[in-house]
């Protein structure tokens, strides 16, 4: 998915908005939700509103004869599949979406939680700091179920940061905000040399209704040399 950034918001554990220098950025598979398959495996490509749950069912005028549709490279740990889609989004949706390369990950549309994961090839390495971006948003025609975004190595939890959390930047209506959290593998040297893992989840909620949307996960590893705080994200689609 296209954007155009405007600033940039962290929340952190560790750092605030910590600057880095000699960063390497880690390969995060399908990080933009784009690559999906119908019942085939073959690539399909979602266009205009279309969108399939992670039960392998088509909504949004996609066709279910192809189905069970998969998404590649991340993994449902909680909630039903019902509960997690790739959607093609639309302007009417988010701002300045064409319905070209718009994949996003939704999540939500119940009580309970829905969480995902992709774990990397890449691992965790001693004496670095780890920066997690995602773009994170609402549509404007429904909705949120709030987010928690983690990293986990060797499935112990390095760090994780939800919505909900004091201070925490409300998810934009209509448009993404980057959310990024950070933190220092010098505080698990347990876990050094163990696979990396991202974690995305919507929140528990009384409320059945909303949707949280995801995309651009990416994942940078550095030493750290400065500090300093930046203006909140307001991110929308480029044409």
């Amino acid at each position: 998915m296209k954007f155009t950034t405007i600033g940039t918001m962290c929340l952190t554990l560790v750092l605030a908005c910590a600057g880095t220098a000699s960063a390497v950025n880690l390969t995060i598979s399908n990080a933009d939700f784009e690559t999906t398959r119908d019942g085939s495996l073959s690539p399909v490509t979602l266009t205009d509103g279309q969108y399939f749950r992670l039960d392998g069912t088509a909504g949004g005028g996609l066709s279910n004869a192809s189905v069970p549709y998969t998404l590649d490279d991340w993994t449902l740990l909680t909630g039903t599949s019902n509960l997690a889609a790739v959607q093609n989004a639309v302007n009417a949706q988010f701002t300045g979406a064409t319905g070209v390369n718009d994949n996003i990950l939704v999540l939500g549309n119940s009580v309970t939680q829905a969480e995902i994961s992709n774990t990397l090839a890449a691992t965790l390495e001693a004496n670095t700091f780890y920066s997690l971006s995602v773009d994170i948003g609402q549509r404007s025609d429904f909705t949120n179920r709030g987010y928690e975004l983690a990293l986990f190595a060797g499935g112990t939890e390095l760090t994780r940061i939800k919505s909900s959390d004091a201070g925490a930047r409300p998810i934009p209506v209509g448009s993404m905000s980057t959310i990024t959290l950070e933190v220092d593998s010098s505080d698990f040297a347990g876990q050094v040399g163990q696979a990396l893992e991202v974690r995305l989840a919507s929140l528990n909620q009384a409320a059945a209704s909303g949707q949280t949307a995801f995309d651009n996960v990416t994942l940078n590893a550095g030493v750290v040399e400065n500090f300093s705080f930046e203006s909140p994200t307001t991110t929308s689609f480029t044409p």
